[in-house]
């Protein structure tokens, strides 16, 4: 099994990418499951204030959910929405907007960076602070916190910027300002490619 990661601001189009991904892959016999952890969702009972605390919680839960899956599933591909390298670029941002302590950015970063083997692959979704707050904006159903607070946004592409050149070689950076289709396209071929070098027994006719 392979497990990707998508990671990158809020906004960014990145559960969408990984849903309609996960459709298309299955279309052609590419079995995958997706770990879907966002900002409402573990953690109800923790206060929206209490960033550091969410975040830790949201990376243990991608973490047991990615070490069940690789033993339970007989999925050739797991995506991960917001994993390990995910959380080490919030807590940075965090830090740098000065919500959360320095030594709780160490910290946490730490704990990520111990799961940081778990990820084979990275998504990168970039885009603009600007076309982040317009699409927030649009989006009602979304608690109104840090995605709409600009400052913290712009550290989180700061240092979305800052961590690109760490992660895996493989990596693929995506415009998330581009169309969707177009997006899906250089994502399934790509991915496609990367599941057929895990599993021979994927070359088939469909390919």
């Amino acid at each position: 099994m392979e497990t990707i990661e998508f990671t990158g601001p809020p906004h960014a189009g990145k559960s969408t990418l990984a849903k309609e991904l996960g459709h298309r892959l299955y279309l052609k016999d590419v079995h995958n499951q997706i770990i879907r952890r966002g900002m409402r969702m573990p953690g109800s009972f923790i206060h929206r204030d209490n960033f550091y605390d969410r975040q830790l919680l949201i990376l243990a839960e991608s973490v047991i959910g990615i070490i069940r899956l690789r033993d339970e599933s007989k999925a050739d591909i797991l995506f991960v929405d917001q994993g390990p390298w995910n959380a080490v670029i919030f807590f940075t941002a965090l830090a740098k907007r000065q919500l959360i302590s320095k030594e709780q950015a160490i910290a946490g970063i730490s704990f990520a960076m111990t799961n940081i083997h778990r990820i084979d692959f990275v998504v990168l979704v970039k885009i603009p602070v600007e076309a982040s707050l317009q699409r927030t904006y649009l989006d009602l159903s979304m608690p109104q916190d840090l995605v709409r607070d600009r400052n913290f946004l712009e550290a989180f592409v700061q240092a979305s910027d800052e961590i690109e050149k760490e992660l895996p070689e493989e990596s693929l950076i995506i415009d998330g300002t581009l169309p969707i289709k177009q997006n899906l396209e250089i994502l399934e071929e790509v991915i496609i490619s990367i599941a057929k070098s895990k599993n021979p027994s994927l070359v088939a006719s469909q390919f």
